[in-house]
């Protein structure tokens, strides 16, 4: 029905596109062999262009491998670098083990400092109160020998 409507609105009857129709299909037949010598040629010519452009995608491949993709690579890289955070500094091992050293030998010093006092405090006519005194005077020495070392 669309088509009937469409015709009419051209102008055309049913002999005018009938007769139409009959030219094309002798057209169709007259230009069926050029039809397939131009698809045989265009497959040749797309073969040909395809060896024609292998060899040069491989050098331009080539090139970009070898020459720009490292420049782009350093350059990717260099921003990175910019836009990366300054990274937060942590404690190494040495600086854990100094100050572990350092805990030890405040402590060590303080023991040998609460002798002395418990040493001085004790009456010096006592033997255990002798005794300790003189431990803890040992101690002091070799707490400021290993400190002046």
């Amino acid at each position: 029905m669309a088509m009937w409507k469409s015709r009419r609105r051209r102008g055309m009857s049913d002999g005018r596109m009938s007769r139409a129709q009959e030219r094309a299909r002798i057209a169709a037949e007259h230009l069926g062999p050029y039809a397939e010598q131009a698809r045989d040629t265009a497959s040749v010519r797309l073969l040909q262009a395809r060896a024609w452009t292998a060899p040069r995608l491989i050098r331009a491949g080539k090139t970009l491998e070898g020459s720009i993709a490292p420049r782009v690579s350093a350059a990717m890289s260099a921003a990175a670098h910019r836009i990366q955070p300054p990274r937060r500094r942590r404690f190494g091992r040495a600086s854990v083990v100094m100050l572990l050293v350092g805990v030890a030998g405040a402590v060590g010093a303080v023991g040998v400092a609460r002798r002395m006092r418990t040493a001085q405090s004790m009456p010096s006519g006592t033997e255990a109160g002798t005794a300790e005194r003189e431990t803890a005077e040992a101690g002091a020495e070799e707490t400021e020998k290993m400190h002046t070392v």
